[in-house]
């Protein structure tokens, strides 16, 4: 054996390079290593022990990407399925630039919730020194992770485009650091495109505020796994792209079954017929939070373990959900688009759709989380009578309310300030308020001059809704797109992938789903199947009724069932409905967020109210006293207190 001189790991005595650190071992061990492309052992050893194992390979188009990343300057777009490495790329060529030049990488992702176990496992074996910043942190876990930021004792930066909004990491953090940036990553980067399925203002104004700071040097990645075709070209003409690989999207592990039209009893039906026949556990993806409240109810009164999932929770919430859920502690999670990208969870067994989501990319997107280390997964799609009005609605949101844009365009002057001062003005509340300023800001209405302060330009008079009118005409072909797909007789797959700019043959067959196989695996319920069954919408009705009331048990056909776990019948999202008093609150809250605009966790989150239900304050004095935020007692006091003077 011999001890590696920089990081003093044992080696073999014939080892070229440090299994651990990757530093190659020869007479003169504390050099940098050889720095030459070419010399690709490097970039194997990297790989062995990023894994944890000896003797591994590089997945079609992972060293092509890592070799793009390293070379100084480039720009490289990867678009390439899920589980198919990307993490795997960016942080072997944080690696390899860390050792080269003393470069650091900084990885932008709204997914970090997300990445906490892969971050663990990175830094755990010693491959890469990751900080992290984020706002479910401990105070002093922050700190230490600001400092080390400061003082560059990191290899990588994690954090989420919003934190560059955040004014300490932009006037006293990130300056310590934008000279020494080797790589920056972009993760999601299809939310750069207003073309795509999830476009974000925030990481736009990201790329617009931080890319002119950066070295010309510095090599910039963007990754993501549904990018359709018009999104691939827009972020190569939008990001001035050098390099883009593209690979094979064809999910061999996934049986898509498509079920077509349904009505409401024959939904409901058919997952009870079937749902114990699916392997392991599994996502159903509905298209509303209160349906997936409900659904999830409906599943634990007929003695299924699940529980709703969705983005009004609050993050911790969503943190204890998601991790039950990897533990196996749940047969279904029911749930909105919220648990989507980046959720790994490597054997998802089954997927089903309760209603077709908004687009072939966000179904691509979803179904992705299953089948990741399973030979088969099954996905099941579904038709439902209101799919068409729902989606119509959330395509018609994707685009600002032009009153309220007017509104603060019309509240912003041409003399700078402050931005809680121009909200006011306006009469737009909430978070909503923010998303539209930055919009503005975007679209170069505003001038933001940092701080959350802005002025308008002068020649900006009217918002021209043209941009927007072109957005929601895109969003109505997609979905007529996935209409077609769904109602054809070709290969699902096929059409799938070929959406994504994947050109195969016509003829192609994946032999697994419902069109290439015209077999029914799963039993359709008959009549006698449906007897019993109440309708969707009588459960979310149902459930409602449940949530405002404890006292008031449905009369339904699974009476007997609901009496005999009537601990589960009464939950919410918000966790057992403890009395009136709680369900009024919670209420009173679900009406301000859809107002609003604002999370519900924003208007006063869950240890608050048992705070509120446990004391009952008598004023505002006493609000605040037992630890309501000034926020909340500002805001929402009076109305707080109104209802439990009322109760």
């Amino acid at each position: 054996m011999k001890v590696c001189l920089k990081c003093n790991f044992n080696v073999s005595v014939n080892a070229i390079f440090c299994e651990r650190c990757g530093t190659k071992l020869d007479h003169n061990q504390e050099q940098k290593i050889d720095q030459n492309i070419e010399d690709i052992d490097i970039l194997y050893s990297f790989l062995d022990t990023y894994i944890g194992t000896k003797n591994n390979s590089f997945h079609e188009d992972q060293k092509e990407a890592i070799e793009s990343t390293i070379k100084s300057g480039s720009r490289t777009l990867v678009v390439q399925k899920t589980g198919w490495g990307k993490s795997a790329v960016y942080f072997i060529a944080a690696k390899y630039l860390k050792l080269e030049s003393d470069k650091i990488t900084v990885i932008v992702s709204p997914l970090l919730s997300l990445m906490k176990d892969q971050i663990r496992s990175v830094t755990n074996n010693g491959f890469l020194n990751i900080q992290t910043i984020n706002s479910t942190q401990e105070y002093e876990n922050m700190l230490d992770a600001r400092n080390n930021i400061i003082n560059n004792n990191f290899d990588v930066l994690i954090i989420s485009p919003e934190r560059f909004s955040n004014s300490d990491f932009e006037k006293n953090v990130f300056p310590k650091i934008v000279n020494n940036i080797g790589l920056l990553v972009v993760d999601e980067a299809h939310c750069l495109s207003q073309w795509g399925h999830d476009f974000r203002v925030d990481y736009n104004l990201l790329l617009r505020d931080i890319l002119p700071l950066l070295s010309d040097e510095t090599s910039l990645l963007f990754t993501t796994a549904t990018a359709s075709k018009v999104v691939i070209d827009d972020l190569n003409l939008y990001l001035n792209i050098d390099k883009t690989i593209t690979g094979d999207l064809i999910r061999t592990s996934l049986s898509i079954v498509n079920l077509g039209k349904i009505n409401y009893v024959q939904s409901v039906a058919w997952i009870k017929k079937n749902l114990n026949q699916l392997n392991g556990s599994g996502i159903i993806y509905t298209l509303t939070v209160k349906r997936a409240q409900a659904f999830a109810f409906w599943l634990r009164a007929n003695g299924i373990n699940a529980t709703a999932y969705h983005g009004r929770l609050e993050p911790d919430e969503r943190t204890e959900i998601e991790q039950q859920f990897i533990d196996n502690k749940y047969k279904v999670v029911v749930s909105t688009s919220a648990l989507g990208m980046g959720f790994d969870k490597p054997d998802i067994g089954f997927i089903i759709h309760l209603g077709m989501p908004k687009s072939l990319t966000d179904y691509y997107q979803q179904i992705g989380r299953a089948g990741r280390k399973l030979d088969n997964a099954i996905c099941v799609i579904m038709s439902l009578p209101d799919d068409s009005d729902i989606n119509d609605y959330f395509i018609n949101q994707i685009v600002p309310d032009i009153e309220h844009v007017e509104a603060l365009l019309n509240a912003t002057t041409e003399q700078p300030e402050e931005y809680e001062v121009i909200k006011t003005r306006s009469g737009v509340h909430g978070r909503y308020a923010r998303k539209l300023m930055k919009r503005l800001f975007l679209e170069d209405y505003l001038i933001h001059h940092g701080n959350q302060i802005y002025s308008k330009k002068k020649e900006m008079k009217k918002y021209d809704p043209t941009q927007s009118e072109q957005i929601l005409r895109i969003r109505h072909e997609e979905w007529d797109n996935l209409l077609k797909v769904i109602n054809s007789d070709k290969c699902l797959m096929l059409q799938i992938v070929n959406h994504f700019g994947q050109n195969i043959s016509d003829d192609y067959k994946c032999f697994k789903c419902s069109n290439c196989t015209q077999e029914n695996i799963y039993e359709f319920p008959k009549k006698s199947d449906e007897e019993n069954i109440i309708p969707m919408n009588e459960i979310e009705e149902q459930y409602e009724q449940a949530s405002t009331n404890i006292h008031e048990i449905p009369k339904t056909n699974d009476t007997e069932i609901i009496e005999n776990n009537l601990e589960n019948y009464i939950l919410n999202y918000d966790g057992t409905i403890k009395n009136e008093l709680s369900n009024k609150l919670k209420k009173y809250r679900r009406q301000i967020s859809l107002d609003k605009h604002v999370p519900e966790f924003g208007i006063f989150n869950n240890k608050e109210l048992n705070l509120i239900v446990s004391s009952q304050p008598k004023n505002l004095n006493d609000l605040e006293k037992i630890g309501v935020s000034k926020y909340t007692t500002n805001n929402y006091g009076e109305a707080i207190i109104n209802i439990i003077t009322h109760n």
